[in-house]
């Protein structure tokens, strides 16, 4: 199987052009106005606020990026707009497609909040996702369960993140990992 290129390859959006109208993969190219080089295209998504579950909110755009599972491995990046503000969560977010969360363009970045009430999130097994530049924090689960931050089944990659001021009822305040974590310089 191809594989996509990398969070932050210099092969995304930097093909000249393209003799193909999709990738390996079915995705139209290019996607987003100019093709990836390689095989496989990027398919990107951008948080536009920081409501719960409104059209443009983190829980939304995952749900817009499930759909294009398990073929292609999403891009969910945010708005400069958000830089500094937090995310305040109803109830946790599952993720079940694979997935970049990428809060690096944000100079302040970006908090998701779990509101001491809810886990923040929920990796499903099968999953790989990569969580870049975010906060994780007031996550909170009861006294049967794990992971108040996050619950991780599938491979998980943290980078350059905070995981703080979760509270779990069991194990892994912060990360409860039954999958694969990856954790770099966080």
């Amino acid at each position: 199987p191809t594989m996509p290129p990398l969070l932050g390859s210099p092969a995304i959006d930097a093909a000249p052009t393209s003799a193909s109208a999709t990738g390996q993969r079915g995705v139209p190219r290019p996607y987003g106005g100019v093709a990836d080089i390689g095989a496989v295209e990027v398919v990107a998504f951008v948080v536009s606020n920081n409501t719960d579950s409104d059209a443009g909110s983190l829980r939304s755009t995952l749900a817009e990026a499930a759909a294009y599972s398990p073929s292609v491995r999403t891009l969910v990046s945010f708005d400069a707009a958000l830089s500094g503000q937090t995310i305040t969560l109803a109830s946790e977010l599952a993720v079940t497609s694979d997935l970049w969360l990428d809060g690096s363009t944000l100079t302040e970045g970006i908090t998701l909040s779990g509101n001491n009430s809810s886990r923040v999130l929920n990796i499903s097994a099968g999953t790989t996702v990569d969580l870049n530049r975010l906060t994780i924090t007031a996550g909170m689960t009861g006294a049967d369960s794990d992971g108040a931050g996050c619950l991780n089944a599938g491979g998980l990659t943290v980078r350059h993140s905070t995981v703080h001021g979760n509270a779990s009822g069991r194990h892994g305040g912060g990360i409860a990992n039954s999958g694969l974590l990856t954790v770099v310089n966080s």
